[in-house]
C-alpha cells in the first residue's frame, strides 16, 4: 500500500492527527463554512484515498465477517434512515445545512476508519500511529491542564494562513472552575475525546516496553489529571465504558 518508501497510510493518518489536535476547530476555510475544517477536509481525502486504493484490488472470497465493519453498516444505515426521514418532512433551510455537515462529517471519519483499518502495511506501523496518537493526547491534555490552572485560553492567538475563525471562543466555567478544551469548541467535545484516549494511553503504558516508564505512563497520568479536572460527564462515562470494553480483551 505504499506510496514510496517511508510514506504509507501511517504518515496520512498521523499528518490527520495532527490537523485534528493541533490546529482549533473553529478555523476554518470560510468559503465552505463549518464544513470547512482542515480535519474535515483531511478526513474526506482519507476517503477519498481509500477509494482510490481499493479500485482493482480483488475482494477476499474467504475472510469471515468483521465486527468492525458489521458495525460501521450498522451505523450508517441508521444515519442514512434519520438522513432521509429528517429531509422527507418540511424543513427550514437552517436545519438542513448542519445535517448535510453531519454527512460529510461521518464520510470523514468512515474514510478515517476503513483507511487505518485497510492501508496501514503492518503491526509496527500500527503500533507507530499508536504512540502518536498517545503523544497527540498527550500534548492536549497539558494544554488543558494550562486552561484550567491559568484560566486562559491560548489557543486564541494561533493564526493560520487562508484559515478564518468561524466563532469567537471563551472560557466555559462550572462551579468557579474552568472546564478546559483545548483546541476543541465544546469542553464536552473535548473532554469525550481524552475518555477515547485513555486505553490508547495505558496500551502504550502496558506494552510499549521499549520506552522508558516515566515515557511509558506519564501520558495516562497527564490523561486522568486532565478527565478529572474537566467536570465532564462525558468525559468520565467515555473513559469508563472504553476501558471497560478494553478490560475484556486485557
Amino acid at each position: 500500500m505504499a506510496v514510496r518508501r517511508g510514506v504509507d497510510a501511517v504518515t496520512w493518518l498521523s499528518l490527520y492527527t495532527f490537523a485534528l489536535f493541533v490546529i482549533p476547530s473553529w478555523l476554518v476555510f470560510r468559503p465552505l463554512g463549518s464544513a470547512g475544517s482542515v480535519s474535515m477536509l483531511m478526513g474526506l481525502g482519507s476517503f477519498a484515498i481509500w477509494v482510490l486504493l481499493s479500485i482493482g484490488r480483488p475482494l477476499p472470497v474467504d475472510r469471515p465477517p468483521q465486527p468492525m465493519r458489521v458495525v460501521l453498516a450498522l451505523f450508517l444505515f441508521s444515519v442514512g434512515v434519520t438522513y432521509v426521514i429528517a429531509m422527507s418532512r418540511p424543513i427550514s433551510r437552517d436545519e438542513v445545512s448542519p445535517a448535510d455537515v453531519a454527512i460529510l462529517a461521518m464520510v470523514s471519519w468512515v474514510g478515517t476508519l476503513l483507511l487505518a483499518g485497510d492501508a496501514i502495511p503492518s503491526m509496527a506501523r500500527v503500533h507507530v500511529l499508536v504512540w502518536r496518537l498517545v503523544v497527540g493526547g498527550t500534548f492536549l491534555a497539558v494544554l488543558g491542564l494550562a486552561q484550567f490552572f491559568l484560566r486562559q485560553i491560548f489557543v486564541d492567538r494561533i493564526s493560520v494562513p487562508v484559515l478564518t475563525p468561524m466563532t469567537t471562543v471563551e472560557l466555559a466555567m462550572r462551579n468557579g472552575l474552568v472546564r478546559p478544551a483545548g483546541t476543541a469548541l465544546s469542553p464536552i467535545e473535548y473532554g469525550t475525546l481524552m475518555g477515547m484516549l485513555v486505553p490508547i494511553a495505558l496500551h502504550v503504558g502496558f506494552q510499549h516496553r521499549n520506552l522508558n516508564p516515566l515515557v511509558r505512563w506519564a501520558p495516562v497520568v497527564l490523561i486522568c489529571m486532565i478527565i478529572a479536572a474537566s467536570s465532564s460527564r462525558s468525559a468520565y462515562l467515555g473513559a469508563a465504558i472504553a476501558v471497560a470494553v478494553c478490560m475484556v480483551g486485557w
